[in-house]
């Protein structure tokens, strides 16, 4: 099989001190890509959308487009925002054998795009911090590969509130009841043409206790849900096993 090539999306750069220690974004995912048995050769080529405006200028060049996690809101009006969501559109309506890939921020980004405005707001229930049970539909069950539920790590306060049009659940919590959807190629169930999750594969224990640590301390996250992460912050969870879906997403024959 030839090298798979992948773009990813920068939507932010991590805390300083979990680049000094554990990269950025590209460096993070390539991890999380890499853990997975199903791992092939791959490229991972990064473009900053926040501060440089980069983008592929081809998308068809690339088998997946992967949209990372970010600081800032997808239902914001910075420019940037805007050109994402435009570009997200357009790339799924236009190149539908390109596969789209949204973690937690992107998951939200390619809501907006498809969905409209409001199917990205502030979730009223407020934060979900920390590794989290995931309750999965008979789908999920079938694209993650493990029966009932997964644990992931979480990192948001906006949600999807609900599925935009021609996608299907994969998993809920009771404070985000979208947290993964798929959308297939022209319906056909053995071809995910887009992938979404809420939660955080690529997050490490240490990398959510940085940021954890950090949030709490500036007044981000209450003191309460500190203290309520630090309780978890040992649960096992599972993120290759989501490398290991995307993986099959994007081969989908092996």
């Amino acid at each position: 099989m030839s090298s798979m090539k992948l773009a990813i999306l920068l939507c932010d750069t991590p805390l300083p001190a979990v680049v000094a220690t554990y990269g950025d974004y590209t460096s993070i995912f390539h991890r999380l890509l890499s853990s997975s048995s199903y791992t092939p050769s791959f490229t991972l080529d990064p473009y900053d959308v926040v501060s440089a405006n980069s983008y592929p200028e081809d998308p068809t060049s690339y088998d997946a487009i992967l949209l990372t996690g970010s600081k800032h809101s997808a239902h914001g009006n910075d420019a940037w925002i805007h050109k994402l969501v435009d570009f997200v559109r357009t790339t799924a309506s236009s190149h539908p054998h390109v596969k789209l890939i949204g973690i937690c921020f992107g998951h939200q980004i390619i809501a907006r795009a498809l969905g409209g405005d409001r199917a990205c707001v502030v979730n009223t229930a407020g934060w979900e911090v920390g590794p989290t049970k995931i309750a999965l539909t008979p789908l999920g069950e079938k694209i993650f590969g493990k029966p009932g539920e997964l644990v992931i790590q979480q990192m948001h306060r906006d949600h999807v509130p609900s599925l935009p049009p021609g996608f299907h659940l994969l998993a809920s919590t009771t404070t985000a009841p979208v947290q993964g959807m798929v959308k297939f190629k022209d319906g056909q169930e053995d071809d995910v043409h887009i992938f979404a999750i809420q939660g955080h594969p690529e997050f490490t224990e240490p990398i959510v206790s940085i940021i954890v640590e950090t949030r709490g301390a500036t007044g981000i996250l209450s003191k309460e849900i500190v203290e309520d992460v630090v309780k978890r912050k040992d649960t096992p969870t599972d993120g290759v096993l989501v490398a290991d879906s995307i993986w099959r997403i994007l081969q989908p024959s092996r």
